[in-house]
């Protein structure tokens, strides 16, 4: 019995037709796009958006031996199992700067965070839940 319209995207994928060891893009329905990590056997969904300007994710570098999921654009770098920002590349190439400036905050850096989506699978297909779905 396929699982509630309510509750998940009207367009589950076929859990065989991920590849281990990169990014795969999904659409699941109504516009929204996904990408799906798969590691040791396990799926992670996140909003294929960078929280910080909007980069597909599905585009990045995957990185299973870390655990991370890095945007093509500016390089952010996000843990591939919750999606918490892990770091800036480009905070060191601006280290030496920051202490110049008294508008410098690091305490009001944006919290940045991949969106991310949980999922049932049942009978070979992946349905990925609504946010905010019970």
């Amino acid at each position: 019995m396929a699982p509630s319209k309510d509750e998940f995207f009207p367009e589950p994928f076929e859990l065989a037709s991920l590849d281990e060891g990169r990014p795969n893009y999904r659409l699941v329905g109504e516009g929204v796009g996904v990408v799906v990590l798969v590691r040791d056997g396990k799926l992670s969904i996140f909003r294929d958006l960078c929280p910080h300007m909007g980069a597909s994710m599905s585009e990045g570098k995957y990185n299973a031996g870390e655990g991370s999921l890095q945007c093509p654009w500016h390089g952010y770098t996000y843990s591939a199992d919750t999606g918490e920002f892990v770091k800036n590349p480009n905070d060191a190439i601006f280290d030496c700067m920051k202490g110049l400036y008294k508008s410098y905050k690091p305490e009001a850096a944006p919290k940045y965070k991949l969106g991310a989506m949980s999922h049932k699978v049942e009978a070979g297909r992946v349905y990925v839940r609504r946010p905010g779905a019970a």
